[in-house]
């Protein structure tokens, strides 16, 4: 932008040329002299302020006088110099009209006409890149500040124009980058955090679980061991399933690691294991048991839960009573369905004179099926959610699934969710 130093302490009527410009100090402010230079065309456009004559109402704009009263303070002498941009108004007799209403400041607008300053746009460089003045903001807080200068490669915007002593400048809009490609950094999207399911991991056998750097809480799932089923004689029972639960945890409740252990299936004639998260555990199911074919022989195992083993569903059993004549009778017993969500199937009765086969859970593992001589077999219960118990001669499904007779009932397992 051009600089202008104006005289101090000027006497009225003086004039000051600097930058191919011609001003005259009027007693309050210094004006640029109107027949000095030409005024740009745009500015003859002015000469339509003859739509202001429409309204006398622009002569109560005399008001403006009221402005300059204004002068009185130095700090708010801003507002009555406002109203000399009513004489700028010139722009058509509607300033002298309107020189006290605020209408009259869209005068200024007819000054950017005088302001042949962007005529000296026509500086613009060579390639195009920089911007002209937009002119100075005159002393009357009537010129806005400079819009700033373009880049070199036309991408920067230069910067607005610092804000005046009397608040009639605009302060710097900012830089934009030399490439024109360079926003204000957005911010770079952080991990995706503790939103959802951030962390997940199964065991299968015995380990160690490491809590991860985010989350609030854990979510432990857990089944224990199926109990394996009885062998080897004329009747077996199957094994009960193991049990289930889950545990909701704060993160803040645990260490860094947790010690994970996976309870075992249990062979024929064994209980199932007990798996634990930490201090937090479930409990196996009992294993069938065996003998040879008589009323009281072969009776189920009982089903695994978070009280302990063998405290989940009851085994298939038998009963036993007696006729009038002393003669001892036996009936076979099935083991109920296990609808908690927590305790294990019971295994199949081969005990009683009968055949059952295992229960069916929910969530925790089905009981497995027996095996009585000349009855045959029976198939192990269904789980929903877990391991099936093994039909008779089959191993019980992990996890948790009770072993039919004569075989093994399957592992547990634990999966933790951090959320």
């Amino acid at each position: 932008m051009a600089a202008f130093d104006f005289p101090n302490s000027p006497s009225n009527g003086q004039t000051y040329t600097a930058n191919g410009m011609t001003f005259i100090w009027n007693g309050s402010v210094w004006k640029k002299d109107a027949s000095a230079g030409t005024k740009g065309e745009k500015g003859q456009k002015g000469e339509k302020g003859e739509k202001g004559q429409k309204g006398e109402k622009g002569q109560k704009g005399e008001k403006g006088e009221n402005g300059q009263k204004g002068q009185k303070g130095e700090d708010n002498s801003t507002k009555g110099q406002k109203g000399e941009v009513g004489d700028k108004g010139q722009k058509g007799e509607q300033g002298l009209s309107g020189g006290g209403g605020d209408k009259g400041e869209p005068g200024d607008k007819g000054q950017k006409g005088e302001q042949n300053d962007k005529g000296q746009k026509g500086e613009v460089g060579a390639d195009n890149s920089t911007k002209g003045q937009k002119g100075e903001v005159g002393a009357d807080n009537s010129t806005k500040g400079q819009k700033g200068e373009v880049g070199a490669d036309n991408s920067t915007k230069g910067q607005k124009g610092e804000v005046g002593a009397d608040n009639s400048t605009k302060g710097q809009k900012g830089e934009v980058g030399a490439d024109n490609s360079t926003k204000g950094q957005k911010g770079e999207v952080g991990a995706a955090g503790g939103v959802g399911v951030s962390n997940y991991q199964a065991f299968t056998s015995s380990g160690t679980w490491t809590k991860p750097s985010s989350g609030n809480m854990i979510n432990v799932y857990m089944w224990a061991g199926g109990g394996g089923g009885g062998g080897s004689n004329n009747a077996d029972g199957g094994g009960g399933g193991g049990g289930y639960a889950e545990w909701q945890i704060p993160m803040s409740d645990v260490g860094s690691t947790v010690s994970v252990t996976i309870g075992a299936g249990g062979g024929a004639n064994s209980n199932g294991g007990t798996t634990a998260f930490g201090g937090y555990q479930v409990y196996g199911g009992t294993n069938g048991h065996s003998g040879n074919q008589h009323g009281t022989n072969g009776y189920g195992g009982s089903g695994g839960s978070p009280l302990g083993t063998g405290t989940g569903g009851s085994r298939g059993y038998y009963t036993q009573g007696s006729t009038d004549d002393g003669t001892t009778t036996y009936g076979n017993i099935s083991p109920p369905r296990q609808t908690d969500g927590h305790s294990g199937g019971g295994g199949g009765s081969a005990a009683g004179e009968g055949l059952s086969g295992g229960a069916s859970a929910y969530m925790a593992g089905g009981g497995g099926g027996a095996y009585r001589v000349y009855n045959g077999n029976s198939n192990g219960g269904t789980s929903y959610g877990g391991g099936n118990g093994g039909n008779a001669f089959n191993n019980g499904s992990a996890p948790g699934g009770g072993g039919g007779c004569r075989s093994s009932g399957a592992r547990g397992e634990v999966r933790v969710v951090v959320v």
